[in-house]
């Protein structure tokens, strides 16, 4: 399977008939960079990891239903993804080969990213973002009312937000992931 792009940590590959926003793994315990991919090879959308070189393609999920936005989890233990069955938008876990695959939200999940090895940052339906523990299943309600999801740090210790209080104001905010407390950066910014 032929690459497009260019090598490195930062790296985006392009990798025919699959999504171009691929997230990669870089771990020092794995030799080369493990992608994850999106693909429809078997009919709907299925996840898979491939190397940088193309090499070693192997389909983690196996099901009827679309597998989408997969986040490798900061020591790429574990990915985290989004399920869509029906109308039905899921947070799901799993193990880096594939196995154990274990759904923490059942609806409404929009976007999520991990924050630690245990922990998801996850946005759901109705503007609410979520901690879940993937550990223990509990998810404290963090921020209610967000109109825009951010990003996260690079040290995955606090996240942006924009939330849109009235007909065309548009505020920043950024919030502490540890303390869970939000401080606003600007309005109309």
């Amino acid at each position: 399977m032929p690459i497009y792009g260019e090598g490195g940590e930062n790296a985006t590959y392009y990798f025919p008939g699959v999504s171009n926003n691929l997230p990669f793994l870089s771990n020092p315990s794995i030799e080369d960079y493990m992608a994850l991919v999106t693909s429809k090879q078997d009919g709907d959308f299925e996840l898979y990891t491939i190397r940088a070189d193309g090499s070693d393609l192997l389909q983690l999920t196996y099901n009827e239903v679309t597998d989408y936005q997969p986040r490798w989890s900061p020591q790429g233990n574990q990915i985290a993804f989004i399920r869509e069955e029906g109308t039905s938008q899921q947070a799901v876990v799993m193990k880096q080969n594939g196995a154990e695959q274990r759904v923490l939200i059942e609806s409404g999940v929009i976007r999520m990213d991990w924050v630690t090895e245990s922990q998801l940052l996850v946005g759901v339906a109705q503007g609410e973002v979520v901690l879940v523990n993937t550990t223990t299943g509990s998810m404290p309600s963090l921020i209610e009312g967000i109109e825009e999801w951010g990003s996260l740090s690079p040290t995955l210790t606090h996240f942006a937000y924009w939330v849109h209080p009235q007909e065309k104001v548009r505020e920043l905010w950024v919030m502490n992931i540890a303390t869970q407390t939000s401080v606003q950066i600007c309005t109309q910014c």
